[in-house]
């Protein structure tokens, strides 16, 4: 019979554990919006759908009351659509990096991931596109 010794966490264990236990993970699912998008010419002429999703990792503590913090989903959103609407996004990878700049705004979040696809590229493929997954 093995004979099985369990050594106690140290300080610094302890900790990341606890830090864990703040974590919120705030999501935005197959948000999809018409976007100029692509280095061809002929994407430049006319928009083509682009589906993205997000999750953002942020240190919060509960919300208990009116003073917490936390990462507004509608806020994103608006901006995400804002920044495709100002015109010509070059690949799928810059629009990405984008959107992980907006979210990194809030001093909250931590890591970021994100998802860009465009929907309507080839008629066999339901997608192409890139994922990317960033922290501060």
């Amino acid at each position: 019979m093995t004979e099985v010794t369990r050594v106690p966490p140290s300080h610094s264990e302890n900790r990341e554990v606890e830090n864990h236990n703040n974590v919120w993970v705030i999501s935005v699912r197959e948000l999809v919006l018409p976007c100029f998008i692509g280095v061809f010419d002929y994407e430049k002429q006319e928009k083509q759908p682009v589906q993205i999703s997000i999750k953002c990792y942020a240190r919060l503590l509960a919300p208990i009351d009116e003073n917490f913090r936390y990462v507004c989903y509608n806020k994103l959103i608006k901006e995400i659509e804002a920044f495709v609407n100002k015109g010509h996004i070059e690949l799928v990878e810059s629009l990405a990096a984008e959107i992980c700049r907006i979210c990194f705004e809030n001093s909250s979040v931590y890591r970021v991931w994100v998802s860009v696809e465009k929907l309507a590229v080839y008629p066999n493929v339901t997608s192409v596109g890139v994922e990317i997954d960033r922290y501060r």
